[in-house]
């Protein structure tokens, strides 16, 4: 059994039968994007090499450093993902979970980290796939590094031959259109039939992760 955690701009690619078969048949899996912070994104390290504090609605760096976890790696990737119902046990009741939690309470952007680092540095946790099961356009915007395209109809071709589970993101008011091609596509084999497994290469734990291009 897996959790996966969706937002009101995710829309499916494969069918619920789809879906739960393809995850029934890789129990163990971790689809979560988890890269080794230091070596492929230093320039993320501020997000926890000082405390940050939230109030009114916004986080404040308060210019405090901090060493980080003594015998861990930091990672990151981002904040999506369908892990196993025994990951979430560990990160909610295991003692050893305690001080990531601690920590990443008072860091900047923990969505994209506290649970890549905690699984990455956590013996018995599974296949860690490197993946997170969607297709995402990111783009370049502004200061933000990156962001996510708002898929229109131009690009149901590509979406209804990704082997993905979902895609993101959507906007009804952008492009109404889209959604059809793709309901209609969830009616079909291809969408419908979970026939095996896709390749997808794992990343163990501690091993140096697969080079990727993960949003700022």
């Amino acid at each position: 059994m897996h959790y996966i955690n969706l937002s009101g701009q995710d829309f499916p690619l494969k069918s619920q039968a789809y879906i739960r078969d393809f995850l029934r048949a890789t129990p163990r899996r971790q689809y979560i994007r988890a890269l080794d912070q230091r070596a492929i994104r230093p320039d993320t390290l501020n997000r926890v090499s000082h405390m940050f504090v939230e109030a009114l609605g916004r986080m404040f760096r308060t210019g405090v450093p901090r060493t980080f976890l003594k015998g861990a790696t930091p990672f990151i990737g981002t904040q999506w993902k369908a892990v196993t119902r025994s990951f979430c046990q560990f990160a909610v009741h295991h003692p050893s979970a305690d001080r990531f939690k601690a920590f990443y309470r008072r860091s900047f952007i923990p969505d994209e980290a506290f649970f890549q680092t905690l699984m990455m540095n956590s013996p018995d946790q599974g296949e860690v796939m490197n993946d997170d099961l969607r297709t995402i356009d990111w783009v370049p915007d502004g200061d933000i590094k990156l962001r996510p395209r708002t898929f229109v109809t131009a690009d149901a071709l590509r979406l209804t031959l990704s082997s993905d589970l979902f895609a993101r993101k959507f906007n009804l008011d952008e492009d109404a259109g889209i959604f059809g091609l793709i309901e209609a596509h969830l009616k079909t084999p291809a969408a419908m039939d979970y026939v095996g497994d896709i390749a997808i290469k794992p990343t163990r734990p501690r091993a140096k992760p697969i080079e990727a291009l993960t949003p700022g």
